[in-house]
């Protein structure tokens, strides 16, 4: 009897199934493998992006291989499989997919890595205190130190995964093996500087949940427009987002920080998650007072260089929070620290890739006997 085809995760450019859809014109084999429907453009696109991913990472250390794309062999059961996307189909479909309407969509067939870490922390929830998930959970704190070393070494060959958070890795508690998946909005970051420095970068113009707050002043002409802004007029913004955020929730930057901070605070108790957002809101404007013009290619720099860290430590802190009932609270406490410093919303003291991974790295080995590093390489474990 073949496994039922479920929807595994979905985004703003597809919908992913397992086990795969099948192609209609190229035979392989699809033992432990998933695929993506998206429209074929966005698949090309996608393509190169792993062709560059490959290039930098030839042994496949942070990701899963590229894919194999291919027309859908439209099925009744594909076709029932398709109507399970949400997302995908009242986008392109209007709630009603028919074969003749998959004729612009394609299919990249990947290699399954695991569940996603959204889906992996709220399975760790459930896990009752034993030794046999304590020892669970140490294994993965070690083993998600590969992310840091990816972030370091993509930033070594200049590119940004530009899209890190919990349904963008996945982890394989089998293997006990990490990857980053979806690099479809991968960015070289020397282009991504200088088109922002003109002006011409349109996804700043958005908040984004696994963005810091400081995207909406990239774009030079932005920058430059809120740093003539008085120290009072600095402060009536702040006020202004502070009241949108508490009461009205009008701003798409509003929203943004709110839904951020769902994951930062989840499974907290009220009286913490005041000091938490207290704490980033005092960074925030921290940040706000000390902007001038003078400093506009160190702060987009900065920016640019700490997006990924900030979309990793969101992430590892969720985990963090549906965990910690299986740790010890001192490592607990550390791991917080080192998280939020990796997604401040003060740009000038956010962590970037190097001071991220060396926190992180103090932390495992002080507390794990059999973990050292060399030049950021695991090189004892068990």
């Amino acid at each position: 009897m073949e496994e039922s085809v479920e929807v595994i995760g979905e985004g703003s450019f597809g919908c992913v199934h397992k086990p795969s859809l099948k192609c209609q014109d190229k035979k392989m084999s699809y033992k432990n493998k998933v695929s993506k429907l998206l429209l074929s453009k966005d698949a090309k696109k996608e393509l190169r992006e792993y062709a560059i991913i490959s290039s930098v990472d030839k042994n496949r250390d942070f990701y899963l291989g590229a894919p194999t794309t291919c027309k859908l062999n439209a099925t009744k059961d594909a076709l029932r499989a398709i109507n399970k996307c949400k997302n995908l189909t009242r986008k392109h479909f209007k709630n009603n997919v028919t074969k003749a309407k998959l004729k612009n969509m394609s299919i990249l067939v990947m290699n399954y890595g695991g569940v996603n870490l959204k889906s992996f922390a709220v399975s760790l929830e459930k896990l009752g205190r034993n030794p046999s998930n304590m020892n669970g959970v140490n294994a993965f704190w070690v083993e998600s130190h590969r992310l840091f070393r990816g972030i370091l070494t993509f930033q070594k060959y200049g590119i940004l995964h530009h899209d890190i958070k919990p349904q963008n890795i996945v982890y394989s508690k089998v293997k006990n093996r990490m990857n980053y998946i979806d690099f479809g909005h991968m960015r070289n970051m020397q282009k991504e500087i200088q088109l922002t420095r003109e002006s011409g970068n349109w996804i700043y113009n958005y908040a984004f949940w696994n963005y810091p707050l400081e995207i909406q002043f990239l774009n030079r002409k932005d920058y430059i427009a809120f740093t003539k802004k008085t120290a009072n007029k600095r402060k009536e913004y702040f006020e202004y987002f502070i009241e949108d955020l508490n009461k009205y929730k009008i701003s798409k930057l509003s929203n943004a920080f709110d839904y951020f901070m769902e994951y930062i605070c989840y499974n907290t108790s009220k009286k913490k998650v005041d000091e938490i957002v207290k704490r980033y809101l005092d960074d925030f404007y921290s940040m706000l007072e000390k902007m001038s013009l003078e400093e506009y290619d160190i702060f987009l720099k900065r920016s640019i260089e700490t997006i990924d860290v900030y979309g990793l430590g969101m992430s590892l802190q969720y985990v963090l929070m549906c965990c910690k009932h299986l740790m010890n609270p001192t490592i607990v406490k550390e791991m917080e620290e080192c998280f939020f410093k990796m997604t401040s919303a003060n740009l000038f003291v956010r962590y970037n890739s190097t001071e991220s991974i060396v926190h992180f790295e103090n932390i495992l080995t002080a507390h794990y006997s059999d973990v050292a590093f060399n030049n950021h390489e695991l090189v004892s474990h068990g």
